[in-house]
Parts: structure tokens; C-alpha cells; sequence
């Protein structure tokens, strides 16, 4: 209901995080890709990052940025910091937003728990835009309602409504 609705030509790249194990996200990468406008590819250590891309992070490491003295972005795929959930949602997103800083959206869908929440919160605080699930679509409402209660949200839509959010968020920037 988000990705396979942003089109091919929107001027930002995707970090994806979901919280799945190393054998399954790469023929998750596959069904992202082949159902949708943009394409999707694992996250590699050492790869730049292009816009009009999702990148998807591998299970049992995270997606994690840093821009290179030439001002390339570039994926790194560490195992630590040790956290519940590897790939994180909190360490990619604090990642992305040390490298794009005000030019974050972050996005906060269904899951349990509350990773994702202190990312939201970081990526609002440092003047990015913030988007979550709203309960009436989240099939489990944990995570975004985290997001939520911490006030890192700043828009609250079903996930019907999220890439049009992500679209209208990218032309602001």
C-alpha cells in the first residue's frame, strides 16, 4: 500500500528496515522490486546511494549511511550496535538523519514494540518530517503508537495515505 504507489522518478532514496531474519530478505528484495516503480536492492556495504532507489536492509545487519570525502553517500552494513531488533529501525534511522539531517522523512508503520520511536523523535527534533501509520490500517499498532505517545510524529495517516505524504514531503525539500 506504500511502496509499489511512489514513483520511479522521485528525487530521494528509500531506507527500508523490517524486522525479518537474514534468509528472508532476499526474496523480499525481489517481490519490492518487481512489484513496484522504484527498484529495490539489499543493502550492500559499500554501495552509494542513489536516489529513486529502496534499499532494504539485510536481516541480521543494519542499514547504516556515512558520506565519503567526496561527499558520495555510502551503505555500511554493521552487526553492532547490539540491539534488539538487527537491522533496527532506531539505528538506521538515526543513520540517515546524521547524513540528510532536516531533509529526513522518516516513516513509522505496523510492528510491535517501540523501535523506530527515538529515531521519529530525533528526526522531528532536528526539523524532518515524520509520518506514522494510524491504528485503523497498523496491524499491530505497537510501533507507531510509540512513535506517537513520544510526540516524534508530525502527520498520522492510514497507510493508504503514506506515499502521497512521502511524495508531498520530497517536494518540500
Amino acid at each position: 500500500e506504500v511502496l509499489p504507489y511512489l514513483p520511479e522518478d522521485l528525487n530521494a532514496a528509500i531506507f527500508l528496515t523490517q524486522h525479518m531474519p537474514p534468509s528472508f530478505t532476499s526474496s523480499f528484495a525481489k517481490r519490492i522490486d518487481k512489484n513496484c516503480a522504484m527498484p529495490c536492492v539489499e543493502a550492500e556495504a559499500g554501495s552509494t546511494v542513489e536516489p529513486g532507489t529502496i534499499y532494504l536492509a539485510r536481516g541480521g545487519m543494519h542499514l547504516c549511511l556515512r558520506k565519503n570525502i567526496s561527499g558520495k553517500i555510502i551503505i555500511r552494513t554493521p552487526k553492532r550496535p547490539e540491539t534488539q531488533f538487527i537491522p533496527g529501525v532506531n539505528v538506521m534511522m538515526e543513520s540517515v538523519l546524521s547524513v540528510f539531517g532536516s531533509d529526513t522523512i522518516g516513516v513509522e508503520m505496523t510492528g510491535m514494540g517501540d523501535d523506530g520511536a527515538e529515531g521519529m523523535l530525533a528526526i522531528k527534533e532536528n526539523g524532518g518530517i515524520t509520518i506514522a501509520e494510524s491504528e485503523e490500517t497498523a496491524i499491530v499498532f505497537g510501533m507507531p503508537k510509540m512513535a506517537i505517545e513520544q510526540g516524534g510524529v508530525d502527520i498520522i495517516v492510514p497507510s493508504y495515505k503514506i506515499a502521497d505524504e512521502i511524495i508531498a514531503a520530497v517536494s518540500l525539500e
